[in-house]
């Protein structure tokens, strides 16, 4: 019996939530295949969220924020599974209860990036060290774990994530029509676009510095223009909006919120450049969704970013704190129009080294050598 445990999977955004989509996906399939028993126990989901093309909705019991029985429930049930799977930090003390009553449970956690970046108790390091596996999904969070946590390296293992397989992967790379006309583009400008949660808590993403080099890439380059993207919180799209008047670049940037699922490999297609010069992703899926679609991709050099560009195979590294850096990589880029080969050999590599098939593989091997 196996039991992933999650917080969110279905009912909210952000990559982790993607992830734990993945990760459902390929533990049912595994299931399946081994015929041995499965279900997923999700924290905040209900049960109308479920999205049968990763689960059956048998294999998922939701609990619509209830959290006393969400725990006491995945406690009894984990005492008749062999392996138990946690989907964030968060659900540590769980794993706590688990072993206190099921000491031979395997249980793993897997770690995406802030949540295990900060600040950890001594109880938590303590668990990790003796009695809960790891899956990173990055090698820069396995280095935090180590080395500011001094968790035992043996007991972590590298898991990149995946491209979703609902997400569309487009056959051609011309720019969609209906989103020039929707934002008054012309098919000849240069468009870059960061796609990110847009949050005041979150200002490590690298669009503020992107907005300040514009001035001086306008100068040389009048026809770029610069998209950003993703659910924002009122403050931080008040402040931007307000950025945007401050710099005069109302004619240049577009800060169009939320992209449905259905219009997410379009607006790659409408970019030139996809840029994220972050220096907080535990990963960055959207790198991959980014070169799957053919964009030239910008990505900071100071977090996980690395493992998802394949450290410059499938986009370029920055330093996310230099300005002149950046400015430099949009430049060299705006100077190089993409071409269909290099965008087909970016969309293959993705799809060779980030396949579900493959992440699924690794995790019945990680699951097989576990015992």
């Amino acid at each position: 019996m196996m039991l992933f445990l999650t917080l969110a999977t279905f009912s909210q955004t952000g990559g982790v939530q993607m992830v734990c989509r993945s990760m459902t996906k390929a533990l049912y399939n595994i299931s399946l295949q081994q015929n041995q028993g499965f279900q997923v126990l999700s924290l905040c989901d209900s049960p109308e969220d479920v999205n049968l093309n990763y689960v059956g909705l048998k294999y998922l019991k939701a609990f619509s924020y209830n959290r006393l029985r969400f725990m006491l429930y995945a406690v009894w049930k984990a005492g008749s599974a062999k392996t138990v799977i946690l989907a964030h930090a968060n659900l540590l003390p769980l794993a706590f209860l688990i072993k206190l009553f099921s000491p031979a449970t395997e249980i793993t956690l897997l770690a995406h990036g802030k949540e295990v970046w900060k600040h950890i108790p001594w109880w938590k390091k303590r668990l990790l060290n003796k009695q809960v596996r790891i899956w990173a999904v990055s090698r820069f969070t396995r280095k935090v774990l180590v080395e500011k946590h001094r968790i035992t390296s043996s007991r972590i293992q590298v898991l990149n994530n995946c491209l979703d397989t609902l997400f569309e992967v487009p056959e051609q790379f011309n720019k969609p029509d209906y989103l020039l006309k929707r934002y008054n583009f012309n098919a000849n400008d240069k468009i870059i676009l960061t796609l990110t949660r847009l949050d005041k808590f979150e200002q490590e993403k690298g669009y503020d510095l992107i907005l300040e080099i514009l001035p001086t890439l306008i100068r040389e380059f009048p026809n770029v223009r610069y998209v950003i993207a993703g659910k924002a919180c009122d403050d931080e799209r008040i402040r931007l909006e307000a950025k945007v008047r401050e710099l005069k670049l109302q004619k240049h940037v577009c800060l169009i919120g939320f992209v449905r699922h259905e219009e997410l490999t379009d607006h790659h297609l409408l970019s030139d450049i996809f840029a994220l010069p972050s220096s907080k992703e535990g990963f960055g899926l959207v790198f991959l969704e980014a070169a799957a679609c053919g964009s030239q991709v910008i990505a900071g050099n100071r977090d996980g970013s690395a493992d998802a560009v394949l450290d410059g195979v499938t986009g370029c590294l920055v330093d996310p704190h230099s300005r002149a850096e950046i400015a430099q990589t949009l430049k060299n880029l705006l100077q190089k129009p993409n071409d269909p080969e290099d965008q087909k050999s970016r969309q293959e590599i993705v799809q060779r080294v980030f396949s579900f098939e493959k992440y699924q593989e690794s995790i019945y091997s990680l699951l097989t050598d576990a015992r």
